[in-house]
């Protein structure tokens, strides 16, 4: 085993006290604000019509599968959401001000048709899996 010389010690970096912390700040919907903005035009849209026709597809044809659908609900919401977003940050010069206030009513709706959807998805998938194990 070969002896450490003073050159090759392991440097010790320091880090400033607000960067040492995790952020307390950050919640899932901080989190999924961030990987929004981080896709491109083409995965959103990709997100937002995929799953909006697999939610559609999945609640018409095999409604014993709401569960399924659900998610591809919650999956459409976070793609139109970002979609909104998107627009809304940038600000395009063709935005009137009642496309901006339809915008940003479509971005708000989005907020709770995601949460109670997945809510729904995660609720439902419990109680199918569990359905025939509790009486």
């Amino acid at each position: 085993m070969s002896k450490l010389t003073h050159e090759q010690e392991p440097v010790e970096v320091a880090v400033e006290g607000s960067n040492a912390r995790p952020q307390t700040d950050d919640n899932v919907f901080a989190v999924l604000a961030q990987r929004a903005s981080e896709r491109s035009l083409a995965e959103l849209w990709t997100t937002a019509v995929v799953g909006s026709v697999n939610a559609a597809f999945v609640l018409i044809q095999h409604p014993r599968l709401h569960w399924l659908g659900a998610g591809f609900l919650t999956v459409a919401s976070y793609g139109i959401w970002g979609l909104a977003n998107r627009a809304i940050v940038t600000q395009d010069t063709q935005l009137t001000g009642v496309k901006m206030d339809l915008l940003r009513g479509l971005r708000g709706m989005m907020l709770p048709i995601g949460v109670i959807s997945a809510i729904a998805a995660v609720g439902s998938f419990m109680a199918a899996a569990l359905g025939g194990w509790i009486h």
